[in-house]
């Protein structure tokens, strides 16, 4: 069943987040708009508008009757029964234990966690939409404090900027310009113009 247009830039997104590639093959089949398909490390390959999302890979069944019991071998099951148990942590070595954890690697509150995943699924969407429209997923991330690992995506086309023309670095959430060697401090402000009119509303398809 096909996936409605307005959605396949967020499914486009949320897969490149997760480390897919957008391949230059247009889906085959005749009743698709050509969209770009989707591939994963390992191979497999999904159309984010006819398929919605990978095809999971099902276990081959065996045949009908072609399964045999297997037996136990005593031998197996002697020594199975006589490996030692695993030590169980009193409740002080397990409370020390998980407080040494927390200390480490500190979870966060659940309103944060809910905001990184709201940032999260607008930043797919936006990236989906730019994706169609020829823009380029970059390996870097954005720096500023706000956005969380939001990487950044360049034009497809060069943009005058004081007499000099270069493809610009560009953030989806905060929509800030990253210029070449530009620290956070240098950044422009997200709420004034800066460079902004450059960057019309692209996120609808």
């Amino acid at each position: 069943m096909a996936t409605k247009t307005s959605d396949v830039s967020a499914i486009l997104g949320r897969y490149m987040l997760q480390g897919w590639t957008l391949t230059d093959v247009n889906c085959p089949k005749s009743d698709c708009i050509g969209c770009p398909l989707m591939r994963s490390k390992a191979g497999s390959e999904f159309c984010a508008r006819c398929d919605g999302g990978p095809r999971e890979d099902k276990p081959n069944a065996s045949p009908s009757g072609s399964s045999t019991a297997s037996i136990p071998d005593p031998n197996q099951t002697h020594s199975r029964t006589s490996t030692p148990p695993t030590p169980i942590l009193t409740i002080q070595e397990e409370t020390e234990a998980n407080q040494e954890l927390e200390a480490f690697n500190p979870i966060a509150s659940p309103e944060v966690l809910e905001s990184r995943r709201l940032q999260s699924d607008l930043a797919s969407s936006r990236i989906g939409s730019l994706l169609l429209q020829g823009w380029t997923l970059l390996d870097s991330s954005c720096q500023n404090l706000t956005c969380w690992a939001i990487p950044l995506m360049r034009s497809p086309k060069r943009i005058p900027t004081n007499d000099i023309t270069f493809k610009r670095k560009w953030c989806v959430i905060c929509e800030q310009d990253w210029q070449p060697n530009q620290t956070v401090s240098q950044a422009p402000e997200a709420n004034g113009n800066g460079n902004r009119g450059y960057f019309p509303t692209v996120y609808s398809p």
